[in-house]
C-alpha cells in the first residue's frame, strides 16, 4: 500500500500525473540548492522557470475547463503579503537586492497556486516522491557527520538550523501516513523506519528549535490519531519510532538542549540571537512606518552591530518575523500574520468538515509540518530560504484545495475568447517570464564563469556579459572595479601611464555606479578610494581618497582592510596624527574571523607602546599571544575551519583602552604601499 493516499488507488498511475508531480519535486530539489545571492541563484531560477512552467501549462490545458483562484484565506493573504514587499522597492536603498529576495517570496506564491491546482493522484504522486528526496537529504547528512566528521552537517544548504526544519517539514507528513496505514491495517514498521531515519538527521544537526516546532506538530497527530479511532498501541508506536532518531545520537543534543537549564541567562537559551534581535530593533525604530526595504539588513548590520557579538556577517536577523517588521514595516508584518491566522482557521475548518480520518490526518500532516516551520522561524531565517517556502507553499495550497469553505473565482475561457486569442495570450506571457528568467540565468552563470576565470580578461569579459543581461545588479559593477584595481597592483604588469589613467577612469566609472545602485555597500567606497589613490596629486584628490576611506568606515566599521588601507594611505602622506585616530578608532571591535589582520593591527599598536604604561604593554602582549595561539588552534581544527565556529576567550581588542597624548610617526616603518611600484612604473617615459 502507498504511503499515504487521499482516497483508496489501483492500478498504475498514469504518465500525466507522474511528470507534474516529478517537475515539483525537481523544482523543490533546485531550491534546496540556492546558498546565497552568489551564482547558486541560478537554482532558484531554475526552480521558478519550473514552477512557472507548470502553471502554465495548466493555464493553457484551462481553455475549455473552468480556471479557479482563492479569493479568500491563506493563498489571498500571502499574495497581499508578497503585493506590499513589491511596492517596497520604490523605497528601497537597493532595488537590486530587494529584487531577488522578492523573487525569493515569488517562489513561495507559486507554489501555493500550484498546490492548489494539482489534482489528487498528482498531490498522491508528489507526497510518494518526497520519501526518495527524505532519504537522500538523510544520507547526505549521515554522510558529512560520520565519513566528513563535520559537527553539525547542513545537507543541502549552509545552514544546519534551516536544514533541520526542513526535514521536519518531511517528517511529519510521514506519521501522518503511518497513522493512515494503521487505520488500514497495514503494515507502519516501513514508514516508522523512514521516520526514525529522518528524525535521526535531525538530531545529527543539533538542533534546538526543530525540536519543540516538530514535537508540538507531532502531538497534533497522536491527538488526531486517538480521536480518529487508531489504538493507543499505534500511537505508542509512532512516539517510539518518532524518538528513535534521538536516542540513537550519542546525547549531543540532549546536552545541548539542558545546557542553559541552570540559569535564566537570554544569551545561553538564544546563543547569542538576543544581540541580533536588538540590532534588528534598533534598525526597525530608526525607520518604522515602511521599513528599510526587503533583503537590507545584511547592508545595515554592520552600522548597528555590537562590537561584543559573535556575529561578524548579519546576513539575517534569526527571526524572521522581525526581520519582516524591520524591512516590511508593520504592514508587512500584519499581512504575514494574517496568512498565518487564516491559515490555522482554514486548517481548523477542514478538519471538522471533513468526516474522512483519511483525508483528516492527511491535511492534518500538511499543517504540523507548517506550524513546526511557523514556530522554528521566529528564531531562524527559514523563511529566506527558497526550499522551505516552496514546499510550505505547495502544502498550504493542498490545504486551500481541501477547504470546502472557500470563495473560489472561476471562469471558462472558452466562453469569453477565441482559442487562438487564449492561447496566444498565455504563450506571450509565458514566453516574456521565461525571457526574464533565462536573462537573469545567463547572468548569474556568467558571474559563476568569472570567478573560475584564470584571467582578468576572461574575469572582466564575463562580468560584461552579466552587465548586458542583468544592468540592475550591483554586484556586476564593484566585481569589475575590484578586478582594475587587481590589475592595476600586480607588478608583471608594465603598464604605460596612458593605459593605467584610462584603467583607472574605467574602474572609476563602474566605482560610482556600483555606489548609485547600493549606497550601502561599504566596499564600493573603499574601490573607488583604492581607484582614486592610484592617481591622486593635489591635496584635493588626496582628500577624496580620504573621505571615500572614512565613508566605507562609516558604513562598516569593521573593514579592517579598509582601516588599514587609510592608515597607510594617511602615514604615507605624512598625516600621522590622522593615521593614529583612524588606527584607535578600530580597536574594540571584536574582529574574529581574520586573525591574521587583526594580529597586524595589534603588532601595529605594540610598535607604539612607548607611549603606553607597563599594564597596557602587558595587555598588547597578551592579546597578541591569545590572536597568534587561535590562528594556530584554528587552522589545525578542521572542524573550526569548516564550520568558522571558534571564538576563543580574550581574543579579541576589547580590552584595549589608551589614555594621553598620540605621539607622531605612528606608522614607521610600514611596507611600501601597493600602488607606489605602479605609480612608479607609469611615469617612467
Amino acid at each position: 500500500m502507498p504511503i499515504s493516499t487521499p482516497n483508496p488507488t489501483t492500478g498504475k498511475l498514469p504518465i500525466r500525473d507522474i511528470l507534474p508531480a516529478l517537475l515539483t519535486l525537481l523544482a523543490l530539489a533546485a531550491a534546496l540548492k540556492l546558498q546565497g545571492h552568489d551564482y547558486s541563484f541560478r537554482w532558484l531560477l531554475l526552480a521558478l522557470l519550473l514552477l512557472s512552467s507548470l502553471l502554465a501549462g495548466k493555464i493553457i490545458a484551462g481553455y475549455r475547463r473552468s480556471l479557479t483562484l482563492p479569493m479568500n484565506g491563506p493563498i489571498a493573504a500571502y499574495a497581499l503579503f508578497f503585493l506590499w514587499a513589491s511596492l517596497s522597492l520604490l523605497w528601497s536603498p537597493v532595488p537590486s537586492d530587494s529584487l531577488l529576495v522578492l523573487l525569493n517570496y515569488l517562489a513561495g506564491l507559486l507554489a501555493m497556486l500550484l498546490g492548489f491546482w494539482l489534482s489528487p493522484r498528482q498531490r498522491h504522486c508528489f507526497r510518494l516522491l518526497l520519501v526518495p528526496l527524505a532519504l537522500i537529504l538523510v544520507s547526505l547528512t549521515c554522510y558529512q557527520t560520520f565519513a566528513l566528521d563535520i559537527q553539525r552537517p547542513a545537507g543541502l544548504m549552509l545552514n544546519w538550523n534551516t536544514h533541520a526544519a526542513f526535514l521536519s517539514m518531511l517528517v511529519l507528513p510521514f506519521c501522518a501516513a503511518f497513522l493512515i496505514r494503521a487505520l488500514d491495517g497495514g503494515n507502519t514498521w516501513p514508514v516508522g523506519i523512514l521516520i526514525a531515519a529522518c528524525t535521526l538527521a535531525m538530531s545529527l544537526t543539533l538542533s534546538r528549535g526543530v525540536v519543540l516546532g516538530s514535537g508540538l506538530g507531532l502531538g497534533l497527530l497522536l491527538y488526531a490519531g486517538w480521536k480518529n479511532g487508531c489504538t493507543g498501541k499505534t500511537l505508542l508506536s509512532l512516539a517510539v519510532w518518532f524518538s528513535a532518531g534521538y536516542l540513537l545520537h550519542d546525547g549531543a543534543l540532549s546536552a545541548r538542549l539542558f545546557q542553559p537549564a541552570g540559569g535564566m541567562d537570554i544569551g545561553a537559551v538564544s546563543s547569542g540571537r538576543n544581540r541580533l534581535w536588538v540590532v534588528g530593533w534598533q534598525m526597525y525604530l530608526d525607520r518604522p512606518l515602511l521599513g528599510w526595504g526587503p533583503g537590507m539588513y545584511p547592508w545595515l548590520y554592520p552600522q548597528y552591530r555590537d562590537a561584543a557579538s559573535g556575529y561578524e556577517i548579519g546576513q539575517f536577523v534569526h527571526s524572521d518575523y522581525l526581520q519582516f517588521l524591520l524591512e516590511l514595516g508593520p504592514v508587512g508584518l500584519l499581512a504575514f500574520l494574517m496568512f498565518i491566522a487564516l491559515l490555522v482557521r482554514q486548517a481548523w475548518r477542514s478538519y471538522h468538515r471533513d468526516g474522512n480520518p483519511r483525508n483528516r490526518l492527511i491535511g492534518l500532516g500538511c499543517f504540523a509540518a507548517i506550524l513546526s516551520v511557523l514556530l522554528h522561524t521566529a528564531f531562524s531565517f527559514d523563511l529566506h530560504q527558497p526550499a522551505v517556502l516552496v514546499l510550505l507553499g505547495l502544502y498550504t495550497g493542498m490545504l486551500s484545495r481541501r477547504d470546502p469553505a472557500i470563495a473560489i473565482a472561476g471562469c471558462i475561457p472558452k466562453r469569453r475568447m477565441t482559442r487562438s486569442g487564449y492561447y496566444s495570450i498565455s504563450a506571450a506571457l509565458a514566453l516574456a517570464a521565461g525571457l526574464v528568467l533565462l536573462s537573469l540565468f545567463i547572468s548569474f552563470h556568467a558571474v559563476h564563469l568569472a570567478t573560475l576565470a584564470k584571467t582578468p580578461d576572461d574575469r572582466l569579459r564575463n562580468l560584461l556579459t552579466t552587465e548586458r543581461f542583468a544592468p540592475f545588479m550591483e554586484a556586476n559593477y564593484s566585481h569589475q572595479a575590484a578586478v582594475i584595481i587587481d590589475i592595476l597592483k600586480n607588478p608583471k604588469n608594465h603598464i604605460p601611464l596612458q593605459d593605467a589613467r584610462d584603467l583607472v577612469a574605467f574602474g572609476l566609472a563602474k566605482a560610482d555606479t556600483a555606489i548609485e545602485k547600493n549606497p550601502l555597500n561599504s566596499i564600493n567606497y573603499r574601490l573607488r578610494a583604492e581607484l582614486l589613490s592610484a592617481s591622486a596629486a593635489t591635496d584635493r584628490e588626496r582628500q577624496a581618497v580620504v573621505d571615500n576611506y572614512h565613508q566605507c568606515l562609516r558604513l562598516n566599521p569593521y573593514d579592517i582592510d579598509a582601516r588599514l588601507h587609510l592608515v597607510t594611505f594617511l602615514e604615507i602622506n605624512d598625516r600621522e596624527q590622522e593615521a593614529y585616530q583612524v588606527l584607535f578608532s578600530g580597536l574594540n571591535k571584536g574582529y574574529r574571523a581574520k586573525f591574521k589582520k587583526g594580529l597586524l593591527l595589534l603588532k601595529i599598536d605594540h610598535s607604539i607602546e612607548l607611549s603606553a604604561t607597563r599594564a597596557q604593554k602587558r595587555i598588547i602582549r597578551e592579546q597578541i599571544d591569545a590572536l597568534g595561539d587561535a590562528m594556530i588552534r584554528t587552522n589545525n581544527d578542521p572542524h573550526q575551519q569548516r564550520q568558522r565556529l571558534f571564538r576563543p576567550e580574550g581574543a579579541g581588542l576589547q580590552s584595549l583602552s589608551f589614555t594621553g597624548e598620540i605621539p607622531a610617526g605612528l606608522c614607521a616603518g610600514f611596507p611600501r604601499a601597493p600602488w607606489e611600484p605602479i605609480l612608479e612604473r607609469s611615469r617612467v617615459p
